[in-house]
């Protein structure tokens, strides 16, 4: 299978009121999700880069990676969060389905399920199992040589020979940020020399709830991307307003990679919306 075109999408935590949902989800006892005006919100930018991204797509085949962290999980008593693991599936199913329902007949050609942070996908990621086998015959979840159907790592092949490697963790700090993506391709390209073996070309993580491209490949023959982060569904909270994007404006958005001109290139979809809090006190 040649592979052309990918689209990256992570970080949704759906079940949390802080993140993606969709109004009128019917829960496991009966009641009905009532979406906040700022989840319907993020749900409307998701609808409208997905018009833009299949607009691009313009038909043609392409894989899909979905890098973790898919929903919020039970790892804090959190009362902003749905309890059940079910209902949060349910308000999930409601999300993807706006991609689903924009997908013909035998354009996906596969998705990689990736194995997100154990404090939200449970221990040895069990969520995210039960959620790749949900999907896995609608979203032609491709599984490991062992039958998993959920990835800690993988590496793709595209049909001009670049390798795009992807995995959802990424060590990171707000400090220099440019070149923590410059590191992360150089020390993961070395550890792969040391053994003997090729690096890929290009790294995708996830994980930080940023996007980010700053270190691009000019002179490469394959690509022009180095490594790059999807920012995610998940507004701020107190659990990340103590962390690295405490002062920064959250990010909500999608990545295409696609060959141009014998390279594979970044198609970024990504909003920044105005925080709630943008009003001047006077």
């Amino acid at each position: 299978m040649s592979i052309e075109k990918v689209l990256c999408i992570s970080d949704l935590h759906c079940g949390s009121k802080f993140s993606i949902a969709d109004d009128g989800v019917e829960l496991e006892d009966g009641r009905i999700y009532s979406a906040t005006p700022f989840q319907t919100g993020l749900l409307k930018l998701h609808e409208d880069q997905l018009d833009r991204v299949f607009e691009k797509i313009d038909g043609k085949p392409f894989t899909l990676i979905l890098n973790g962290d898919l929903v919020d999980g039970k790892h804090h008593n959190n009362p902003f969060v749905e309890n059940l693991i079910t209902d949060q599936v349910k308000i999930l199913a409601s999300v993807l389905s706006k991609l689903t329902q924009r997908i013909a007949p035998g354009q996906l050609q596969r998705t990689y399920v990736m194995q997100g942070t154990e404090a939200h996908a449970g221990i040895g990621n069990d969520i995210e199992r039960g959620i790749a086998e949900k999907y896995g015959t609608e979203l032609k979840v491709k599984a490991t040589k062992t039958g998993s159907k959920t990835w800690q790592e993988m590496c793709l092949e595209f049909a001009n020979g670049a390798v795009l490697h992807t995995t959802h963790h990424f060590n990171f700090t707000n400090i220099y940020e440019g070149t923590c993506y410059e590191r992360e391709w150089k020390e993961t390209g070395i550890s792969y020399l040391r053994a003997g073996h090729t690096p890929p070309d290009i790294y995708y993580r996830g994980h930080i709830h940023q996007f980010g491209n700053p270190y691009v490949l000019p002179s490469h023959p394959r690509t022009k991307i180095g490594c790059f982060s999807t920012p995610g569904w998940q507004g701020k909270y107190q659990y990340v307003l103590r962390g690295m994007s405490r002062m920064k404006l959250t990010q909500y958005g999608m990545c295409l990679l696609e060959i141009e001109e014998g390279k594979v290139v970044l198609r970024d979809f990504i909003d920044t919306p105005a925080p709630l809090n943008d009003e001047v006190e006077r």
